[in-house]
């Protein structure tokens, strides 16, 4: 049955940098090491896996944050390690709340004009509560 002779940690990178995941499998006959993503594939175009069996995750966006799995597998069984990804992005100081909740992430030294960020909280919250507030 293979073995993971080394399993990936959980990463902490911030968005725009690179992630890396390091997992290694030993076994008779030699496994085959897959990594996959609990949700979804692996960002297309912008991950590499090393000889190896390093996963790297280049340019990292906050749609990257998540699960990663390693799968070592040959004829005799099946073994899997995860590891999480978190990117840490700049929310908004005045809603961080709200921002998690909906998915509102802010770039750093994003300009936002009000009206934009108004329509947004707008659509969250119903328009008739912000006409009230605002009128």
């Amino acid at each position: 049955k293979p073995v993971l002779v080394l399993k990936p940690e959980n990463v902490s990178v911030r968005m725009g940098e690179s992630a890396h995941f390091y997992c290694q499998a030993k076994g008779d006959p030699t496994p085959t090491l897959v990594w996959s993503r609990e949700r979804g594939p692996l960002p297309n175009g912008r991950y590499l896996i090393n000889p190896d069996q390093t996963l790297q995750l280049h340019y990292v966006t906050e749609q990257d944050a998540g699960r990663y799995t390693c799968t070592a597998a040959n004829h005799v069984g099946v073994v899997t390690a995860t590891a999480q990804l978190l990117v840490e992005g700049m929310v908004s100081a005045e809603m961080p709340s709200l921002s998690q909740q909906h998915g509102v992430w802010l770039k750093p030294d994003s300009i936002i004009p009000i009206e934009t960020v108004l329509l947004a909280v707008g659509d969250l919250l119903g328009h008739d509560n912000l006409n009230m507030r605002l009128g």
